[in-house]
C-alpha cells in the first residue's frame, strides 16, 4: 500500500503540485534534450522589440529579430527570420533568411531567401531561390546563383585565358595562328 501511495504522488507533474519552498517553479525547462526525431535544431535566439545592437552578430543557431540590428548577421548554417517588427541595417549571411520587417542591405543566403508580404529589401539579394511573395517591397538586385557564404573560396573564373590575344575557335584557327607566326 505504501508503494501505491508513492506511486499516485509521483503521478502528478511537478509542475502541477502545491508549490512549497522546494517545490519547482512552473516556467523551469527540461533539461534533456528531446528525442521526438526532429531534425530541426531545438536552439534558437531571440532579439526582441525593445532591443537595439550595433555591431556584429555571428552564431551557430537560429536567430529571430524582432529589435533593431545595425552592423553584419553572420549565421552560415542557420535560419534568420527578421520578425514584422524587425528592422536590420545590416549586411546578411545566412543558410536561409525570412523577412517579415524592414532591411536594408545585402542579404545573401545558401539556400532561399524569402520576402514575406509585410517585408521591406532595399538591397541585393544573392541566394539560389528567391521567393518575393505579392506585397512586398523589394529595392535591388538579385543573384540567384549557388552562394558560398563566408569563408569559402570564391568560383573559379570559367572564361577561357587569353593572354591578351582573341579567343580562337574551330573556323578561324589556321587564320589566327598564321597572324601569330607573323
Amino acid at each position: 500500500m505504501f508503494k501505491k501511495h508513492e506511486n499516485s504522488e509521483n503521478s502528478t507533474p511537478t509542475s502541477l503540485r502545491p508549490g512549497g519552498a522546494n517545490s519547482p517553479s512552473l516556467e523551469q525547462p527540461s533539461a534533456a534534450p528531446s528525442s521526438g526525431g526532429s531534425s530541426r535544431p531545438a536552439q534558437m535566439a531571440s532579439i526582441g522589440p525593445s532591443i537595439r545592437i550595433n555591431g556584429d552578430i555571428a552564431g551557430n543557431e537560429d536567430l529571430v529579430i524582432h529589435g533593431q540590428v545595425a552592423g553584419s548577421v553572420s549565421l552560415p548554417n542557420n535560419t534568420l527570420t527578421v520578425g514584422n517588427q524587425g528592422g536590420v541595417d545590416a549586411d546578411v549571411s545566412a543558410k536561409s533568411v525570412e523577412i517579415e520587417g524592414k532591411v536594408s542591405g545585402t542579404v545573401q543566403a545558401a539556400d532561399i531567401v524569402r520576402v514575406k508580404p509585410s517585408g521591406q529589401v532595399k538591397g541585393d539579394i544573392a541566394a539560389p531561390r528567391v521567393v518575393l511573395e505579392d506585397g512586398c517591397q523589394f529595392r535591388g538586385g538579385i543573384d540567384m546563383q549557388e552562394q558560398k557564404l563566408a569563408g569559402a573560396k570564391a568560383p573559379a573564373d570559367t572564361k577561357p585565358k587569353t593572354n591578351g590575344t582573341a579567343p580562337v575557335t574551330d573556323k578561324n584557327q589556321s587564320s589566327i595562328e598564321s597572324a601569330a607566326k607573323a
